[in-house]
């Protein structure tokens, strides 16, 4: 085994949870960046069972002798899902009243390996939270992929591998080399590498600037009931303190409103509640380590994929590690090792006791018969006659296996006997795949991003049918996974296609095709999500609005900035028309406190008193803003770069070549939107698909998703506007417009 690898095994005798078992890691990592809380961290609010407010239209008040703790929300794990989640309902006011816990029963954040990949609509996420520049510091930009393979062999050409030339080493080519473009119009890089704990840190950071004391760590959920003997806090939880030396420790109850399971793909709280996961498991074991390379391999520090008759590997650059090396991640295919060692008689059983130092396959929970030496002899036949060797000095990062499992769960909720949603699964507890797309951790987090928004109004009493808000997290992001499911098996297929298949004529072609077919998934901009209480059917007004135009020549596919309902709202750049400032749109759109944006693009007709844009705006924040205050809902205005003269109706002029710009715009605006107030080119009015003669009105979701695009007529557009914010939002009627 290499030096400096180290195992760590963990088990709570008294959880009834699997036992946690460290993969092998660098034991020098655990120390760099680690955050441990403090004993008085710890702390939570005991409260007496008589001491809850119970429903009296639902139950009764009785009394409880036993002490618990009382909470809104628990969100058990404290990986990437569960702390953004947590870093969101902090933000949005979950905190001190209501209240939220987040239960991790590690002592510190992952100090290596795991999850390696950002995708674009994560960094954008990243960006509007104000996480970016941190993020960067710790990750490095993946830019180019690239393939190697076998050559195509000549007809009477000798079958064994010979000696080349450089660019054919060793009978091994590339075979393709190109720029990452998985969505062309995103705000941010298109994939970073970084390491899992880096982004954990990142959040929990955060977390600890809002929230100090909502995450406690070493104890895990040992318990879940549907207790409705409450049915304000319907949720029983059982934590305990995790610890080392098999002690057992007391239990400890807590009572929620809500429970979100983001404890992983061996989720305590999904087998608690019955929920069971769908689909295929397989015992192909792969093998993944983490290192500083030596090596003359030209494309080292590309996203590239090898595959010969030695086997099959991709490598991945990743970000420096303490000591100021590249990292870089690979997978290789181990299966017939594995294969061949359980069938032989002498092969490591689970409960051996042999000092053979073996890979844990974390996603089975179990040990495999392969050892880390083994994974880097692969590399090292597979890469061949290139070097490859751990740079000597420095040590394996970390290393483990996994077996090929890509299964959904059966349910994403859990409602109560009211039909209310009470519990809720997110990431690797509710869908499990390939980790070579690098799609688990982006994924995971496109849960919570959805679920936040939700949760807190839910919480904050602000939502009108907390029932069918909280049910529509379930109808949007189940079938993102089950699509994620379907994509990651057609990938996987032609990815890692055999030697004979690969070099039938066209397979590149047909691999390409299918990377680009797919790209607005994997990166994340491209995700659809249906018509719902929370997303507007086209069919209600939205297909007269938004037009196809040269800009725009890719309509509504996924890398297409073109607006539509169910779809994230692709960036611009916008010039402010208070200061002349450039401004991204998406600044207007950060999802702290669950706010919701009504974006008024207006037409060229604007400064027109009587014009349908002047009209429209003063219905906007006259009336529909006048029913929600402005933390549920405000408004932005966008107006063409040119619009018509006031002066002469049939001459455009630049909007900022009127001297009096502000005093022409309506009064509601300057005094409601004075720093929300921008003009757009044509050429932008354009990508989004929409006609500068004719404007739109689009309300776009706390996530970023729009979830409703309306024509800008004064006639319809307030009704549409309160109806679609009414279906979601519980009005709260305000003397005067305080929109800004």
């Amino acid at each position: 085994m290499p030096p400096g690898i180290v195992g760590a095994s963990c088990n709570n005798k008294g959880s009834q949870n699997e036992s946690v078992t460290l993969s092998y890691f660098n034991s020098a990592s655990i120390i760099r960046g680690l955050h441990r809380l403090t004993d008085s961290d710890h702390n939570l609010r005991p409260y007496k069972m008589a001491a809850v407010q119970s429903d009296p239209a639902i139950c009764t008040t009785t009394s409880l002798e036993q002490d618990f703790e009382l909470f809104d929300i628990v969100i058990a794990g404290a990986g990437p899902a569960g702390l953004l989640l947590s870093v969101l309902l902090a933000r949005n006011g979950v905190y001190q009243q209501p209240s939220m816990i987040c239960v991790e029963p590690r002592p510190y954040a992952t100090p290596a390996g795991h999850a390696d990949a950002l995708h674009a609509r994560s960094l954008e996420m990243f960006k509007m939270l104000g996480f970016y520049e941190d993020l960067m510091k710790v990750s490095t930009e993946i830019a180019e992929r690239a393939r190697w393979a076998e050559p195509t062999p000549t007809p009477g050409s000798a079958p064994e591998i010979t000696p080349a030339s450089a660019s054919n080493a060793s009978g091994m080519e590339r075979v393709m080399r190109e720029k990452i473009a998985l969505a062309p119009n995103a705000r941010m890089k298109q994939l970073i590498g970084t390491a899992q704990g880096q982004i954990e840190r990142i959040l929990e950071a955060d977390l600890t600037a809002n929230a100090p004391n909502a995450l406690l760590r070493d104890f895990q959920i040992t318990d879940v009931q549907m207790d409705e003997t409450y049915a304000s806090h319907p949720i029983l939880v059982t934590i305990r303190g995790t610890t080392c030396d098999g002690s057992d420790n007391p239990a400890r109850l807590i009572r929620c409103k809500y429970l979100v399971g983001a404890d992983g793909a061996h989720s305590t709280v999904r087998k608690k509640l019955g929920i069971t996961m769908e689909g295929d498991s397989t015992d192909h074991v792969w093998g993944v380590t983490d290192f500083v390379t030596d090596t003359d391999f030209p494309d080292i520090r590309r996203l590239t994929t090898v595959q010969n008759r030695f086997g099959m590997a991709m490598c991945i650059p990743r970000e420096k590690n303490a000591q100021g090396e590249w990292l870089t991640r690979f997978y290789v295919d181990m299966n017939d090792l594995e294969t061949k060692r359980r069938q032989s008689a002498n092969h490591i059983h689970d409960t051996d006791e042999t000092n053979v130092e073996t890979v844990f396959i974390k996603n089975q929970a179990r040990k495999s018969a392969i050892t880390i030496d083994d994974i880097h002899q692969r590399l090292t036949e597979i890469f061949a006659p290139f070097r490859m060797a751990i740079k000597t000095g420095t040590e394996v990062d970390w290393s483990t296996a996994y077996a090929i499992g890509q299964r959904v769960a059966s349910e994403f909720i859990k409602m109560d006997s009211n039909g209310v949603p009470r519990v809720f699964l997110v990431g690797d507890a509710c869908h499990t795949h390939s980790p070579k797309n690098g799609q688990g951790m982006n994924v995971s987090m496109a849960d919570s991003f959805n679920l936040a928004w939700k949760l807190s109004h839910a919480v904050h009493g602000t939502a009108a049918d907390p029932k069918a808000l909280l049910t529509s997290y379930a109808t949007e992001r189940r079938l993102i996974a089950q699509q994620l499911i379907a994509i990651d098996r057609k990938w996987y297929e032609i990815q890692w296609a055999d030697s004979e298949r690969q070099k039938q004529p066209g397979f590149q072609e047909e691999c390409n095709k299918l990377f680009q077919d797919l790209s607005g998934f994997f990166s994340g901009c491209g995700i659809q999500y249906d018509r719902s209480l929370v997303v507007a059917g086209v069919d209600d007004g939205s297909t007269n609005v938004i037009h196809s135009t040269p800009e725009n020549e890719e309509g509504l596919t996924p890398n297409s900035g073109m607006v539509r309902p169910g779809r994230r709202l692709l960036n611009t750049c916008m010039m402010r028309v208070a200061d002349g400032a450039e401004w991204d749109i998406h600044d207007d759109l950060i999802p702290d406190g669950a706010l919701f944006k009504l974006l008024v693009f207006c037409d060229r007709d604007v400064f027109n008193a009587n014009g349908q844009s002047a009209k429209a705006l003063q219905i906007v924040f006259d009336q529909v803003l006048r029913r929600y205050s402005n933390n549920l809902v405000n408004a932005s205005v966008v107006a063409p770069e040119m619009v018509r003269s006031p002066n002469t109706p049939s001459t455009d002029v630049s909007a900022f070549a009127e001297h009096e710009v502000w005093s022409l715009l309506p009064g509601c605006v300057k005094r409601a939107a004075e720093m929300k107030t921008y003009v757009l080119s044509k050429v932008g009015y354009d990508t989004y698909g929409i006609d500068v003669d004719t404007g739109a009105m689009l309300i776009i979701r706390p996530d970023g998703i729009v979830g409703a695009v309306f024509a800008l007529d004064p006639k319809t557009v307030g009704f549409q506007v309160e109806e679609y914010l009414g279906g979601i939002l519980s009005a709260d009627e305000v003397k005067e417009s305080t929109q800004a």
